[in-house]
This record gives structure tokens, C-alpha cells and sequence, in this order.
């Protein structure tokens, strides 16, 4: 099986305006996603991204083709800062249909709180509960 924890997402303008002001003002990404500060950033990051763009498209066209086909668990927080739960949603659903076509699931489990690949930290029994779960389904 395959443990992700906090990933993986497209790395957009949004996201990458969100995650740096998250981590610049200590704050979660809806606040982080509020006011003035969020468009400035994000207008100053959109054509450094645009360039890389291409890149960034190729390196997710070789993750996608060489992702593997075992089950899945995505450990996420619905207030993570730098990769929202969104993002790590949207690609759970595109690589679900892939799994699914060969029989294969995958799991979510999601804090409401919690910073980014923190769960572990600020929820140790439930962070590993999840993973002893995770691991005995694949015994059966």
C-alpha cells in the first residue's frame, strides 16, 4: 500500500499564495486566503509559476504514469496551510477512478484540525490508528 500524508496537490498560483502566506503570518489557509495580501502575493507568483508550468505539468503526466497500482491512504487536515484539502481531494478523485478500474481503493482520512504533515504530532493515537488500520486491510 501507499501512505500519503498532506499530498500531493497541483501547485496553482492559489495554492502557492496560500501556502506562503500561511507560513509567513503563522495562520490557517482560509485566513491566509483573505484580504489584500493574498492577490499581491499571488499576482507577483503567477508568472514565475507560468514559466514552470510546462515542467510541473511533465513531472505530474510521470507521476500519474508511474503512480502504483496498490491501495491508498491520504492523510489530510481540512485546515492545512500549505496543500489544501481541496487540492489533495481533487486528486484522490482522479486517481480513485484509476484504482478502482483495477479493483484497487483508496482511503481518506482527514483531521478537522492540524498544520501541514503535523497529524502525527497533534494526534499521535489517531494518526497511527489510521495507519494499523490502513496496514491490516491490506493482510486481508
Amino acid at each position: 500500500g501507499v501512505i500519503l500524508d498532506s499530498c500531493p496537490s497541483y501547485t496553482t498560483p492559489d495554492v502557492a499564495a496560500t501556502g506562503l502566506l500561511s507560513a509567513l503570518r503563522g495562520v490557517d489557509a482560509p485566513e491566509a486566503a483573505s484580504g489584500f495580501r493574498w492577490n499581491a502575493v499571488k499576482a507577483v507568483l503567477s508568472p514565475w509559476l507560468e514559466r514552470l508550468d510546462t515542467r510541473q505539468r511533465d513531472a505530474w503526466q510521470v507521476w500519474e504514469d508511474a503512480f502504483p497500482l496498490a491501495p491508498h491512504l491520504f492523510l489530510l487536515s481540512e485546515k492545512d496551510a500549505i496543500v489544501s484539502a481541496a487540492d489533495v481531494r481533487a486528486f484522490i478523485d482522479t486517481l480513485e477512478q484509476r484504482l478502482h478500474a483495477h479493483g484497487l481503493r483508496a482511503e481518506t482520512v482527514a483531521w478537522e484540525e492540524g498544520a501541514h504533515c503535523a497529524m502525527l504530532r497533534q494526534d499521535p493515537e489517531g494518526y497511527s490508528r489510521a495507519i494499523l488500520a490502513f496496514c491490516r486491510s491490506l493482510q486481508s
